[in-house]
């Protein structure tokens, strides 16, 4: 249940910030995430996580997304996509949102 809050606080902050303030805390937050998603596979982490991508590509672009991946490491944006995004994007739409 914390980690459905916390993926709801994630929204609520890029939605209600600036992206001048929150780009010095963008790559911090994208490692948590990132370690959440190696320590937690579960079918809600995954899930939030897919969801919060796909906010952040259409809140700011998916040039800035593919960015801010090859930024804390090369190939990181190939390795989202074929080992998370795209295996699992069909269960993050069935769930219809962040509630599930």
């Amino acid at each position: 249940v914390s980690e459905k809050y916390a993926f709801d606080l994630l929204l609520a902050v890029f939605t209600n910030i600036s992206s001048s303030i929150l780009s010095k805390y963008e790559r911090r937050i994208f490692e948590l995430i990132f370690t959440r998603l190696q320590t937690s596979k579960s079918p809600r982490t995954v899930r939030s996580s897919l969801l919060f991508f796909g906010f952040y590509t259409g809140k700011f672009s998916p040039e800035a997304w593919v960015h801010l991946l090859e930024s804390l490491q090369s190939g990181m944006t190939r390795m989202v996509l074929t080992q998370v995004w795209i295996p699992n994007v069909q269960m993050a739409a069935i769930a219809g949102g962040m509630e599930a």
